[in-house]
């Protein structure tokens, strides 16, 4: 850390940083007004092309004449400053984006110098935030896109994302790159968490710049398909992952238990012994109530001896 007082080596760390936005706004300036990079773009292209080259390099080769140089070959290795705006992306990029898959969206196909907003109704709406700082926790997809996994999981439905282009507050719809950003609004089975669905506030371009204007979103489309293919890789292995996240979370039928009975217990001699003596007591009982039955009829004169004597002979059970 440089002492109290002392100057900071020209073209070095922050100098060098702050001559590097200074040449390249200098540049951006003298382009036309519909081809200029944005703010965020422009720290992009410092953050990623202009400082890197530069850094760590010796004092001499740091020189107006090579950043220049370097600054008017830009539009050879980095995306086109058309990317940036919104009315040049085809809306066929942010239609159905499954709800898992928002992340992986705005990671690697939104354009990292654009505006964008999420809104999901009961789950959850996040502010309006610029793409170059996007952060999964720290932007508030992340809140709203486990709202959706919970309910979808115990609901077994389905939840996507299409977006909507819209004009900035305090911005006219004028075609420039900061004055839109785009809302992606949460279908949940089909239907739109909002009652009214927003028109699209798209730019149309006079005329005389359609032609121009063609050829932008051919540039763009470009670039976005090559993305677009990084996107459905990410979100099969993605899908994969819900498919058995869900699986997981569907709770089998609960079967009825089967009664179970205990096995008759075995027979031991004694309790055989036991049903024996129970049945001839039975028949004893019975045989007595017979006899009681034939003495009562002879004593009452009813029968005659031998009958008695025949009858009784005749008991047997």
């Amino acid at each position: 850390m440089a002492k109290k007082g002392s100057k900071i080596p020209a073209k070095t760390g922050v100098r060098l940083y702050g001559l590097l936005m200074k040449e390249l706004t200098a540049y951006n300036n003298r382009l036309p007004l519909e081809s200029r990079y944005s703010i965020a773009h422009r720290r992009r292209i410092i953050k990623e092309y202009l400082y890197p080259q530069f850094k760590g390099k010796a004092y001499k080769e740091k020189s107006l004449k090579n950043i220049r140089s370097a600054i008017n070959n830009i539009g050879d290795v980095v995306e086109p400053v058309e990317i940036c705006n919104l009315n040049y992306l085809s809306p066929v990029a942010y239609q159905f984006i499954e709800y898992y898959a928002l992340d992986n969206f705005f990671t690697n196909v939104l354009p990292r110098c654009v505006f964008a907003k999420v809104s999901a109704g009961q789950f959850g709406e996040t502010d309006e935030f610029s793409t170059e700082d996007y952060n999964y926790s720290g932007s508030g997809v992340r809140d709203i896109v486990e709202e959706v996994r919970d309910y979808v999981l115990n609901q077994s439905g389905y939840c996507s994302f299409t977006g909507y282009v819209k004009v900035r507050d305090g911005r006219k719809n004028d075609g420039l790159p900061d004055s839109y950003y785009l809302d992606l609004i949460a279908y949940l089975d089909g239907e739109p968490v909002r009652d009214t669905i927003p028109e699209p506030e798209r730019y149309e371009p006079p005329k005389g710049q359609k032609r121009k204007a063609s050829k932008a979103k051919s540039k763009v489309k470009k670039v976005i398909d090559e993305r677009l293919k990084e996107f459905k890789k990410i979100k099969s292995k993605q899908g994969r992952k819900r498919a058995a996240e869900k699986k997981k979370a569907q709770k089998p039928p609960v079967k009825p238990k089967k009664k179970v009975t205990a096995p008759p217990a075995k027979e031991t001699k004694a309790d055989k012994e036991l049903k024996v003596l129970q049945e001839a007591n039975k028949k004893i009982d019975k045989m007595t109530a017979l006899i009681d039955k034939v003495t009562a009829l002879y004593e009452k004169g009813l029968i005659s001896k031998k009958q008695l004597q025949t009858m009784l002979a005749n008991i047997n059970i």
